[in-house]
């Protein structure tokens, strides 16, 4: 009888999903950080006022801007895009891929620049500081996402669909924007 529950068991766990721990997500994606960018930005509102937009999507533009900002001079990525709002508007989304090992350090990077950011509007602009306050960083294998928007869910939904079994993962019918 234990052989039989063992064996069982066992079977189990070969099963597709099936004992995946939840820090084991398939990583993979065919899309590029300006696909994935534009993904995101699809559910946003911002997206509509098109003439607002900063795009920085040249990697000599990610690269100055990556440098400059985030304050990450000496991190190497592979791929970039970040979309934004100049002004009195706190809304960024960026989109980083970088080696597994950077990851962290992009991320305490990103999260220093948020309270920057923050502290960049507060006493002038309280909806833009608490924007900026609620902006958050998510990660996925060695890809890395700035998310500064009103429709929070809806960004980290879009991110997380370019990835593993996600409806976005190998391809998207028609490029967004």
């Amino acid at each position: 009888m234990k052989r039989i529950l063992s064996l069982l068991l066992a079977l189990v766990l070969l099963l597709p999903g099936c004992g995946k721990k939840e820090d084991e997500k398939d990583n993979t994606t065919d899309q590029d950080a300006e696909t994935i960018l534009r993904v995101m930005l699809a559910g946003q509102a911002e997206s509509s006022e098109t003439d607002a937009l900063t795009w920085y999507l040249e990697p000599s533009d990610v690269e100055d801007y990556i440098r400059d900002y985030y304050q990450l001079e000496d991190v190497p990525w592979a791929d970039g895009a970040i979309v934004r709002m100049e002004g009195a508007r706190a809304f960024e989304l960026a989109v980083l891929r970088v080696d597994e090992q950077n990851v962290e350090r992009v991320t305490e990077a990103l999260q220093q620049y948020l309270l920057d950011r923050q502290g960049s509007f507060t006493g002038y602009f309280p909806d833009q500081a608490s924007m900026a306050e609620n902006g958050r960083i998510l990660t996925r294998g060695g890809w890395v996402a700035l998310d500064v928007c009103t429709e929070m869910e809806a960004a980290k939904s879009a991110f997380e669909s370019c990835f593993g079994e996600g409806i976005n993962a190998v391809g998207i019918p028609v490029i967004l924007g």
